[in-house]
């Protein structure tokens, strides 16, 4: 099986923190470069990440993530992987979360800038 190569910036290490390991980390970050085409400049949620390796290339079953520049650790609940995977970025999700917990009606649509 081959293993593709991606290199990411502005990246995020995520914990589901009700979710059991080792169905509770991915990696999310914009492309920088990609060995299957994928353009610079997207967004790219991994699958789960089954190891870290000492010099920051998380690893899923068919996939090494090297991880470029400065990137953050957060915890999210798993429901928000749903948003996660359509585009939405992990610390806009929590802002957007932080607004709906305040009773503000917000509603999240991926893609849109």
């Amino acid at each position: 099986m081959e293993i593709n190569q991606t290199a990411i910036t502005q990246w995020f290490l995520i914990t589901f923190f009700d979710a059991p390991p080792p169905l509770n980390r991915i990696v999310w970050g914009i492309i920088e470069a990609d060995s299957r085409g994928y353009q610079p400049g997207f967004w790219v949620c991994s699958t789960q990440i089954l190891n870290i390796t000492d010099d920051g290339i998380h690893i899923t079953k068919n996939t090494r993530y090297s991880t470029i520049g400065p990137g953050e650790e957060i915890s999210l609940p798993v429901k928000a992987l749903i948003e996660l995977r359509q585009g939405v970025a992990p610390d806009e999700w929590l802002a957007l979360n932080d607004l709906q917990s305040q009773g503000y009606s917000v509603k999240i649509e991926p893609g849109q800038e």
